[in-house]
């Protein structure tokens, strides 16, 4: 992974971590810890998976794909949204409609 995006790595780490139990905390996570509930775990994922970002039919022709290609990163701090890497052009965008592929690394593909 370039350089640039170690940053997203390491808001994916604190995330994660915040949502996991610690024994200082007596088995309940951080979150827990702060916001008195147990967090919802349903929207994570593997860092560095393979994710499909949708398209919105607005912004496609009719025979373009559906889809971009895109590496998972984190999540997005002010949304419900994913943060992704298009694989072809290396921007990163956050999206809300996204299919992953958990156990396919995009770095392993390509051989």
């Amino acid at each position: 992974m370039d350089k640039v995006y170690w940053g997203e790595a390491l808001n994916y780490v604190v995330y994660t971590e915040n949502r996991s139990p610690t024994k200082a905390l007596g088995g309940k996570t951080p979150f827990e810890a702060l916001n008195g509930r147990k967090p919802n775990i349903d929207h994570l994922r593997p860092f560095g998976c393979t994710a499909f970002a949708f398209i919105d039919k607005a912004k496609r022709a009719k025979l373009d794909p559906r889809a971009i290609k895109c590496v998972f990163v984190g999540y997005a701090s002010q949304h419900k949204s994913y943060r992704l890497i298009d694989c072809d052009s290396g921007q990163l965008i956050q999206c809300r409609s996204v299919t992953f592929t958990e156990d396919s690394v995009p770095a392993n593909d390509k051989k």
